[in-house]
């Protein structure tokens, strides 16, 4: 992985305060440091300091290309060989590469420099496997986003794909590196090697929006090296690993003690990914033996399963958690069941609740079963005969929960699903043996990719904005009522999105149900109807066009465009969405069939005078509201929870 990318992020960061040294690095520094020590070998030439300042940016990108071909025989050093970690195999004869669904690798951009959609490989198991597809991040070569998704002919046979890390990694977490590079130790450096698969352990020194960093310090400590490219950093959660990094690069040449090594945050980039692979149930695996991520789909939903045990304390009270990955669906939610199966020798001590990825928490059992013991193969169900409320342990069957499933109905099924389970006493223990969640949307039930021009979600937005005449200042009055939901002034009457997307009106009545994104940025609901939206996105993100909207990049049949300091693309259903595949605003579908009504919407004289009319209008509206008047004790339109 040698050539570790033109990092082009000038942000220094201080070596963790536990290491033996408290130096600032200076990533791009660093390498053009590197890169002009490169040139100065080639050539004998002697260059002083004053020159350094003289080097062109296009000769530091060139050279660092080149220098990305000549080292692709491209490291674990202080490694140890291992037959382990069946995903990883080999890209391109030169890198390192994870598979994360049944036919989808992930690697690095720089392993894929000049592999055209069909001429990629992966080696896994003593099989290689060509390439239909290859997708490099867009920001690549602009801001080094060293991501890129390979797409197979065909399945790789008996390999359980690994499950994408969607949480911010911590300082202090151990990564287990794995790659086929060049191995040796830290004090003598790699060795040039290639080809035998390694792993090894370290502990994450620095964690940036975009990069993990470590400080190679000792040899106690393991490094990527020269060939690890692409290759996987995983995490341990929940008792199986996850793939939190992909291997891009480092400041030492020969990675020795002394080099600052870091890989691409898999979680940062997880939409995008997502976006390119479609990681769905299929997707994402347990290397440890189970099936979390694993969908099976079928006629009632798909299922989402993790049979890793979790140990229940017996002197202790204590709280654990079983999780599984939901990913792949299309919609939003219409039926969810919980299956759990769970050993305990005081089933009363517990208390049992499923969390959804939106925070929700639904109550499934508590203070039930007497000194009985066991979830025996335990199915939750809003539709069953009988209330587990009434039921005898062992509780083997179908029972309703003693909270609503439905309550879920209208979120996104994608995320991160909890199953929490409390003992609320300090004798009797057991264990979690597996948790499951089977989830129906108005999808298509199954996994598989969203249809980029079916957005009923944007549409209801659109015309409930339009009816009910939404705004907010931006100040969305998080909380106020106590369930962390976020407050917008409508024409007659306030109204509240909740974390589950759900949108209440006047006496806490529900007006509609959306997700998750419309709860993490109300401006998709408030301003879905304003004509003036076009003209303030310009204007905040500083979108721009050459005319080359490099269409269908990500396979969604999305245009692209620069900003102020990343890419946005336009998907043909109106969807604006940026960095990490963030939704930024739900627009017309004209706007894809022409984005120069997007970027160049805030040069348009017409736009510009439609802006202040409507942000006078809108401040009228409000001043005439009551103000923040409903806000106080004596309202009784407040009284809602």
């Amino acid at each position: 992985m040698f050539q570790r990318l033109r990092p082009t992020k000038t942000a220094a960061r201080k070596r963790n305060s536990s290491k033996s040294r408290t130096q600032f690095y200076d990533f791009e520094t660093l390498e053009k440091r590197q890169l002009l020590a490169a040139d100065l070998l080639s050539s004998s030439a002697s260059v002083g300091a004053n020159d350094v300042q003289q080097i062109q940016v296009s000769t530091l990108k060139d050279t660092s290309h080149q220098q990305r071909q000549e080292g692709s025989v491209q490291r674990i050093v202080n490694g140890t060989q291992t037959d382990k970690h069946d995903a990883v195999g080999i890209v391109n004869g030169h890198c390192s590469g994870t598979l994360i669904a049944p036919n989808v690798v992930l690697t690095a951009a720089h392993c894929v420099e000049g592999t055209s959609d069909t001429q990629g490989t992966f080696e896994v198991n003593g099989k290689t496997y060509q390439t239909v597809k290859v997708v490099t991040h867009p920001e690549y070569g602009s801001r080094d986003v060293d991501l890129a998704v390979m797409v197979l002919s065909e399945n790789v046979e008996g390999v359980t794909p690994i499950e994408l890390n969607r949480v911010t990694p911590k300082v202090g977490e151990v990564l287990t590196i794995v790659g086929f590079g060049a191995i040796g130790n830290g004090n003598t450096g790699h060795d040039g090697s290639f080809g035998v698969k390694h792993e090894g352990t370290t502990p994450i020194d620095g964690v940036e929006d975009e990069r993990i960093t470590w400080n190679f310090d000792n040899n106690s400590e393991s490094n990527t090296a020269p060939g690890d490219s692409g290759g996987p950093a995983f995490i341990t959660q929940n008792g199986k690993f996850v793939l939190a990094g992909v291997t891009s690069g480092g400041t030492r040449q020969d990675a020795a003690i002394g080099d600052v090594s870091f890989d691409i945050r898999v979680d940062t980039f997880a939409s995008w990914i997502d976006s390119i692979a479609g990681t769905n149930g299929q997707g994402g695996g347990n290397q440890g033996g189970g099936n979390q991520g694993g969908g099976n789909q079928g006629q009632s939903g798909t299922t989402f399963t993790n049979d890793n045990p979790v140990a229940i304390s017996s002197t202790a009270a204590s709280t654990v958690t079983s999780s599984v990955n939901a990913t792949g669906l299309e919609g939003t939610i219409t039926d969810v069941n919980v299956k759990i199966d769970i050993d305990h020798t005081w089933v009363e001590d517990l208390k049992i609740t499923l969390i959804s990825p939106s925070g929700e928490r639904i109550p499934l059992a508590e203070a039930i079963g007497g000194d009985g013991q066991n979830f025996d193969q335990t199915t939750l169900d809003d539709q069953a005969s009988q209330s587990i409320e009434n039921a005898q342990a062992p509780f083997t069957g179908s029972f309703k929960p003693m909270g609503t499933l439905a309550n879920l109905n209208g979120e996104t099924g994608n995320g991160k699903w909890t199953l929490e389970v409390e003992d609320t006493f300090d004798e009797d223990g057991g264990k979690i043996n597996s948790f499951a969640v089977t989830i129906e949307t108005n999808g298509d039930s199954g996994g598989g990719q969203q249809d980029p021009n079916n957005d009923p979600l944007g549409q209801l937005a659109q015309e409930l904005d339009l009816e009910l005449e939404l705004y907010s200042s931006g100040k969305y009055f998080e909380n106020w009522g106590g369930q962390n939901e976020k407050w917008m002034a409508g024409k007659d009457s306030w109204y509240f999105i909740l974390p589950n997307g759900q949108l209440r009106g006047p006496g806490g009545k529900l007006v509609a149900t959306f997700n998750a994104d419309y709860y993490a940025n109300p401006k998709l609901l408030h301003a879905a109807g304003d004509p003036t939206l076009a003209a303030q996105l310009d204007a905040q993100l500083g979108l721009s066009s050459n005319g080359n909207y490099f269409e269908n990049y990500g396979g969604a049949g999305e245009k692209w465009m620069q900003g102020n300091s990343s890419w946005y693309f336009i998907l043909p259903n109106g969807q604006l969405r940026g960095p990490g595949g963030t939704l930024i605003a739900q627009l017309d579908p004209e706007y894809h069939a022409d984005p120069s009504l997007l970027h160049q919407a805030a040069d348009r004289a017409s736009r510009s005078t439609q802006v202040v009319a409507s942000e006078q209008a809108l401040f009228h509206r409000t001043s005439t509201d009551n103000s923040f008047e409903r806000f106080g004790e004596d309202d009784e339109d407040c009284d809602w929870f």
